[in-house]
């Protein structure tokens, strides 16, 4: 696959912000948004998600801005910049997103079910169903109806807060450490970073350089809102699960109906990246038709509920994918050129790394790994020199 696969247009920010909004206000933000309530005082968690989604979010915004200045996909950004190895982050990512849909579809199929009286598997194959056909549609028609069902999770959010009210730890509030502050940082930088990895196949049409700080800054506002929801609801319910928080009340059904849509968003553009990466990998220019093979292979994950294997998949994705992102900024940002094989062995490297350090549990593998690569980069550079002219130029 070459950039000239891809058709030349320029669309607006509106047209793409979607994908964006359903990753800041996904099921998921809501969960780290509890886990950080459960080891943090409110102080020291609003600057955890402050710093954290700020973090994330320019990561992403990095990596679209290269995207759409070089016209470029994350599919074709992995064969440019790591050549013949690029095959391999492009399965990496066809894999990953696949795991990713399988823990929506579970998630929102399990509502689905719930809501119809049918067993979870139905529901996860029905929920399946509407997302391959909305697939079908191409991303320019599904990016509004992502943009709407992110509204659901919002509404479910205020419907728990309606129903239960709202708490938090009463002061004094005790000093957070500082490996406390460093790890809530890392798992909200940790939850969507595969998104910041694939931005790119949400900017590269856009027409101008603005439109992606437009879509960043979506990301970042959902997620400071959303994350902060899921600590008020882990302070106040003991957990994040809204269908859970309101399973006894009056508004059970409207909050599972919410909560089905919620997944709708972030799905749909997990199962967009996975089609990209699976038409490089074959040597095939994009189509629809990779969608709908996709989503029902991800729907078959669903009904197994591979969302309650969701953290070991995590970890995995953690250890193994920022290195790449790391290398592709690096050589967009930096204004530097190295050959594909070096490049690949930096990526290497930081996944050994990162992988050492979480089997070993020592803290931070994901950013140890994104520091390794930093390393190596800068050892070949010392040899070579600083040269060419990264993006900044044209900034």
């Amino acid at each position: 696959m070459s950039d000239l696969d891809l058709p030349s247009r320029r669309i607006r920010w509106f047209q793409r912000v979607g994908p964006w909004l359903g990753i800041g206000t996904g099921p998921g933000t809501l969960a780290v948004g509890g886990a950080l309530a459960a080891r943090l005082s409110p102080p020291a968690v609003l600057g955890v998600i402050l710093l954290g989604g700020f973090l994330l979010a320019a990561l992403a915004t990095a990596q679209g801005w290269a995207g759409q200045r070089q016209r470029q996909s994350l599919a074709v950004q992995a064969e440019k910049t790591f050549g013949r190895i690029g095959w391999v982050l492009n399965l990496m990512m066809a894999l990953g997103l696949l795991g990713w849909l399988g823990f929506y579809i579970g998630l929102g199929g399990a509502m689905a079910a719930h809501l119809l009286g049918l067993p979870d598997p139905i529901g996860a194959l029905l929920l399946t169903a509407l997302l391959a056909g909305a697939a079908g549609w191409g991303v320019d028609r599904w990016n509004a109806l992502a943009g709407w069902t992110a509204m659901a999770a919002l509404l479910t959010a205020l419907l728990v807060f309606h129903r239960v009210g709202v708490s938090w730890p009463p002061p004094p509030w005790p000093a957070p450490a500082a490996a406390d502050i460093g790890l809530g940082i890392m798992q909200v930088v940790a939850y969507a970073i595969v998104f910041a990895l694939r931005a790119s196949d949400f900017t590269w049409d856009l027409a101008e350089g603005s439109d992606v700080l437009k879509v960043g800054m979506a990301l970042y506002g959902t997620l400071v809102v959303f994350v902060g929801m899921g600590a008020l609801m882990g302070w106040t319910l003991g957990h994040w699960n809204p269908a859970e928080a309101l399973a006894r009340t009056p508004g059970a059904f409207l909050g599972e109906l919410l909560l089905t849509l919620a997944v709708i968003a972030p799905a749909l553009s997990a199962l967009h990246s996975a089609a990209l990466a699976t038409a490089a990998l074959l040597s095939l220019p994009p189509s629809p038709v990779w969608a709908l093979g996709l989503a029902w292979i991800g729907g078959v994950l669903g009904a197994a509920r591979f969302d309650r294997w969701l953290l070991p998949f995590l970890n995995g994705l953690g250890w193994t994918l920022p290195p790449a992102l790391v290398v592709i900024l690096m050589e967009a940002w930096a204004g530097c050129r190295w050959d594909p094989v070096w490049k690949a062995s930096a990526w290497g490297a930081g996944m050994v790394v990162a992988i050492v350090m979480g089997v070993l549990g020592i803290p931070f593998p994901m950013l140890g790994g994104m520091i390794a690569v930093l390393f190596v980069l800068g050892l070949r550079q010392i040899r070579t020199g600083w040269g060419g002219q990264g993006l900044r130029s044209s900034l």
